[in-house]
């Protein structure tokens, strides 16, 4: 939810496009993963944030936990063994997430594709 509620405020108050895709399994250094990515069509990124991506940061967002929602993304992504990463630029920014595949998953396609309403 962090990483969706990072994208919608990205987008405001000018609307875009976010989606949330299940890309399918990919194997990586021998292991089989499901891969999903959140994607937004927001400005991107500066490179002072994605320096410290992960971080917990000062952030200038008003309430509790401000600044927190990535680092707390990328713990639990860590805690479940997968990977996370980040591309952002002029055209928006995509976070992609490998989790482990459950013990025999099969060598299914990935759901379809679905993307949400502009914002």
């Amino acid at each position: 939810m962090n990483l969706v509620k990072n994208a919608v405020e990205a987008l405001a108050p000018g609307g875009g496009r976010i989606a949330i895709v299940n890309r399918g399994q990919v194997h990586r250094e021998r292991k089989l993963y499901v891969e999903l990515a959140v994607t937004d069509t927001g400005p991107g990124l500066p490179p002072e944030v994605m320096a410290k991506l992960f971080s917990a940061v000062q952030s200038t967002k008003e309430g509790a936990h401000r600044g927190r929602g990535l680092a707390i993304v990328h713990g639990l992504v860590t805690k479940l063994n997968g990977h996370i990463a980040c591309r952002s630029g002029r055209n928006g920014t995509a976070f992609d997430i490998l989790l482990p595949a459950p013990s025999g998953a099969s060598g299914a396609p990935a759901l379809s594709t679905r993307a949400l309403g502009s914002v």
